[in-house]
Parts: C-alpha cells; structure tokens; sequence
C-alpha cells in the first residue's frame, strides 16, 4: 500500500515531490529527499497495521463479552426454573414429600454405616487360654502369650471377617517342665506347627453389638468347624492413647481328639474350654 505524503494540490512546483511513488519514478536531487519520502511513507504503513491490529482486538473483546453475557443469563434462567420447579413440589401433599426424603435420609446413613471397619489386635492385650480337666479332680488352666490377628466389622450389614492367630510354642501353664511337654509332638507338636488359627467368615449382631462367630479352627494341621460366642463386646476410644479400639471376651468349646490330639484321653479330658480375650486398634 502506498501512502500519499503531500496532496498534489498542496505542492509547490511541478517537480516537487508528493509521493513515494514519485520518487521512485523520478531522480532528484538532492538524494536526502526522496529518502524522506520513503521513511515516512513505511512509518505510516507500520501505523496503520498497528490500528487494523487493534481493531481486530477490540471486535474479539466485544464478542466474548457477548459470549459471557449471554451465558450468564442462561445460567439465570435455568436457576429461575429450577427454584420454581422446586417450590412446586413442595406444595406437594407430606404423604408424598415425607417419605421420600426419610428413604433418602435412611440411605445415606446406611451408605455410611455400611462401610467396613478394620481394626488390628493389640498382641500387648490379646490372650487366648485353656480349660481342661485333669484326671477328674480339678480343672488345669493355661494361656497362650502370642497372638495376632485382624478383624473386619460392618455392623450395618451383618457381616465381617475375624483372623485370630496363636503361638502354640507361648503356652504357659505356670510350669516349665509342663511347658515343654504340651509342646512335644504328643500334644501341640510346635516345631511341625508352630501356629493355630481361628478364622470366621460368618458374624452375628445384635444391633451394634457382635455376639457370635462361626469360622474353623485350624490345630496340628487339621481344619474343623468352630463356633465362638461372644459374652462380652464394646468399643469406643482408648481411655490412654485416645485412639477407636473394640475390645471382646469370647468362648467355645472343642474336644481335641477332633485335631488328633489323643495323648491320655480320657484320663485327662477331651473337651477343652477356650477362651480368647481381645483388643484391637481401628485403622486409620
């Protein structure tokens, strides 16, 4: 694009220049005019895209803003819609209203407490001990020191999951000598099966409160059905550490014979009473 510098009608004599054009058609002197010509002549043009530039720039501005305006007031709209669509099933009779939010109510708190809860033995609280008659005079007692395990309560849904793992070699009667002999391969055979299992995949409540556990028993290699029931069930916090434990007394009893255990029956009696007392740390 060329840009006229002076109007013909302005100039002075007929050689004068008054275009960059001129210029290059004609030769003058002196050179430093014509080159005057040509510099200012580019100056113009720079300006002149620049203008076209922002002109282009402010016509985008202008049409976003539209852009925005006119979705704002769709947002409006849907909103004014939406409140009155509201305030219309409100008038709706409570026989029709009522019901439906308390079965939304009951289903987020069923969504809630239907999570399940793990919860880690605390091995420091944790005993699993013995009963078992001796020659039909009195009654032998006897503990197991070492427990592990982990349990899996979801009371909302009745269900749950309880892992209880013994030491067999941590019996303790209160006599070494008695000891070493319950660990020998006659009875619990500890160097061949140095653990015991309780699992029980099928829990009963009561309310919030565990009060059965059927699962199997797994002792010298063997694995047989075994129901626990629970005397006692609470959890809360820690009264120490501030930290959501359960804790439980539970009990069964076996008859040993049933594991392969047979050393002096009956003289020393078949049935064993086991009991196991637990606590055990909610996960974070």
């Amino acid at each position: 694009m060329i840009i006229p510098l002076v109007s013909r009608q302005h100039a002075s004599y007929p050689g004068e220049v008054t275009t960059a054009a001129h210029c290059a058609r004609v030769w003058l002197e002196p050179l430093s005019q014509c080159r005057t010509v040509l510099i200012n002549a580019v100056l113009i043009n720079a300006v002149l895209i620049n203008a076209v530039l922002i002109n282009a720039v402010l016509i985008n501005a202008v049409l976003i803003n539209a852009v925005a305006i006119h979705y704002e007031k769709w947002i409006e709209h849907h909103r004014i819609r939406s409140n009155r669509m509201h305030e219309t099933k409100s008038r709706q009779p409570a026989s029709i209203s009522r019901p439906i939010a308390m079965t939304a109510m009951l289903l987020a708190c069923s969504a809630v407490l239907a999570e399940p809860v793990v919860y880690v033995v605390d091995p420091k609280h944790t005993y699993a001990s013995f009963e078992i008659n001796h020659l039909g005079l009195s009654t032998a007692r006897g503990t197991f020191d070492r427990t592990s395990g982990d349990i899996v309560l979801d009371a909302a849904a009745g269900s749950g999951h309880i892992e209880i793992v013994i030491d067999t070699a941590s019996i303790d009667t209160g006599l070494e000598k008695r000891d070493e002999h319950l660990r020998a391969a006659e009875f619990f055979n500890v160097d061949r099966y140095p653990t015991m299992k309780f699992v029980a995949t099928s829990l009963t409540f009561d309310g919030d409160r565990l009060v059965n556990a059927d699962g199997e028993l797994t002792m010298l290699g063997k694995t047989l059905p075994v129901s626990l029931r629970i005397t006692h069930f609470a959890c809360g916090r820690h009264a120490i550490n501030d930290r959501p434990v359960c804790g439980a007394d539970a009990e069964t009893r076996i008859r040993r014979s049933q594991w392969g255990m047979t050393t002096y029956v009956p003289t020393i009696g078949d049935e064993v009473t086991i009991r196991i007392g637990v606590e055990a740390f909610r996960l974070p």
